[in-house]
């Protein structure tokens, strides 16, 4: 019976050429002879498919998981010219390529990928592995290639890039639908402020749903951040700004959570002033979240502690609680998207699982670092380091948002929008400060109602039946009656994409869902001032 590792080292012999002598030593071609017999028992047994080419790029020899693999017999395979096998199937411009890479500069091709339609076997991916062999020779004769089946693989991932590009969408999507209805309550709740005689049941009703409301439009916004982040659509509007303005921002947003669970809050800000090349909204937002996060995860009458100073060019912001503390299998995970802690059933420290892997991601825009300290029933701090730039001139403060809006003349405002409830509010608003509205539904609507009412400005929601907020702009403007009428746009997406569009269609202003009713006074007072 024939020794099998003898029939290979023949089957090798066989196909090397017969006038080695010249070339070679006989100790050094019988090292060879052993080397390639070696290699061969190797490859026999590996599961990836391999294949052994002359220098002519002749088969000489494959293991079985090539045959298996590519569905080809040994005969069709032995001794034939590697272009030719099944029929052509195997003449790939891509394998051309690392062949002639390999011969013509006699260093190893890895890590090529092919992407080829097979006649016999379909579509298939592939990474391949080439060197000259044996690589220790003076001459190598051999090409070992190996082949590594990816096409799964790849597939998976283009399932999962689809599958992660529909969650951003449906993420979007679903901020901008949870805004419609934020918009009416926002409403209402400006026109209880307005009631004289409010009783203090009425006052305490109205002061919890205006909390809920913050943090109902804040988890709207996170859900918004994080889909425009981890789609690349983030764009920051970068200013010199005071650190202590973006912590005055931040704490009167998180004041009322922090307040409901009756903890204890220190701020600390250097007198300094300590400044920053950044979004202020942007970092707001982190430091918000890192303050909510500190109240939610601390038992009631706990001590959170905020401090801001600058360490060299860095300013470090540092928000410490008495919580909880995250468990030490969670915590490298923390800043990750969707992370949350086990929970019990009633859900108490609530969340998305979203708002610190915002942090994490704005800090790092912002091109600084966040890091986390905590163990289990010590609390946690989390360290902000943000780059600081020189000092500056102070900031000229910006008009109180509280201040009377300047008195002046009666404005005629036309409201379109298709939540009958949210244009509805939005003009009882309107006049309670003194301007006459008008409503519209619909697309068609509108541009009937800017005809006959000839507003002076025009609140205009995008999303209409009928006609976008974007057609009803460009019909109002082509009537000459119309040249001087304000349009505003009002929408649930706020992308600077979103206002650039508007801004092409012609509006004046852009303002998102829930609207900041303080930027309609503004808008109405300049115009009351003309």
């Amino acid at each position: 019976m024939i020794d099998e590792t003898d029939r290979r080292r023949r089957t090798v012999s066989d196909s090397a050429p017969n006038d080695m002598a010249p070339r070679h030593s006989q100790p050094e071609w019988e090292s060879v002879q052993k080397a390639l017999a070696y290699a061969n028992d190797i490859i026999a047994t590996l599961r990836e498919p391999f294949v052994i080419l002359n220098s002519d790029l002749r088969v000489s020899t494959a293991n079985t998981s090539f045959y298996t693999s590519f569905q080809v017999s040994k005969a069709e395979t032995e001794n034939r010219l590697i272009y030719e096998l099944g029929n052509g199937q195997w003449d790939i411009p891509g394998l051309r390529t690392v062949l002639d890479a390999i011969l013509t500069s006699h260093q190893p091709v890895s890590d090529f990928e092919v992407e080829h339609v097979f006649p016999d076997i379909g579509h298939k991916v592939m990474v391949l592995n080439g060197r000259q062999f044996p690589p220790d020779t003076a001459h190598p004769e051999l090409i070992l290639l190996a082949f590594e089946d990816v096409t799964v693989h790849r597939k998976h991932a283009s399932d999962l890039a689809g599958l992660n590009r529909r969650k951003d969408e449906f993420l979007a999507m679903l901020g901008h639908e949870l805004r419609n209805p934020l918009a009416p309550i926002a409403n209402a709740l400006h026109l209880l402020r307005l009631e004289q005689d409010e009783s203090p049941v009425h006052r305490q009703a109205r002061i919890i749903i205006e909390r809920q409301l913050v943090q109902m439009t804040r988890l709207v916004d996170d859900l918004l951040e994080v889909s425009r982040v981890t789609t690349g659509r983030v764009q920051l509007r970068r200013e010199r700004v005071a650190v202590s303005t973006i912590v005055e921002h931040s704490l009167e947003t998180a004041r009322p959570l922090i307040d409901s669970f009756t903890h204890t809050l220190t701020v600390a800000v250097e007198s300094e002033p300590i400044w920053l090349h950044a979004d202020a909204a942007r970092l707001e937002q982190v430091v918000v979240n890192l303050l909510n996060n500190a109240a939610k995860f601390t038992l009631a009458g706990g001590r959170i502690e905020l401090t801001v100073e600058q360490q060299g060019h860095e300013c470090v912001l540092r928000v410490r609680d008495t919580g909880i503390g995250i468990s030490p299998e969670l915590l490298p995970h923390i800043f990750e998207l969707f992370t949350q802690e086990e929970r019990s059933l009633d859900r108490a420290h609530g969340g998305l699982g979203v708002g610190l892997a915002l942090v994490k991601q704005m800090v790092e825009l912002h091109g600084g670092q966040v890091e986390v300290h905590s163990a289990l029933g010590e609390g946690s701090e989390f360290v902000v380091r943000l780059p600081a730039v020189p000092s500056a001139a102070p900031l000229t403060p910006d008009p109180s948002s509280d201040a009377a809006p300047p008195t002046g003349r009666s404005l005629l405002v036309l409201v379109v929008d298709d939540n009958v409830d949210a244009a509805e509010s939005f003009a009882q608003l309107l006049t309670a400060f003194g301007h006459q509205a008008r409503t519209a539904y619909t697309g068609p609507a509108a541009v009937t109602a800017a005809d006959d009412a000839s507003p002076h400005v025009v609140f205009l929601d995008i999303g209409l039946p009928g006609l976008s907020g974007y057609e009803v702009a460009e019909r109002i403007r082509q009537q000459p009656a119309h040249k001087n009428v304000v349009l505003v746009a009002m929408t649930g997406y706020g992308q600077a994409s979103d206002v650039q569009r508007s801004r092409e269609a012609a509006f004046d202003h852009h303002l998102v869902k829930p609207v900041d009713f303080d930027k309609v006074r503004g808008i109405l007072a300049s115009l009351q001032a003309t």
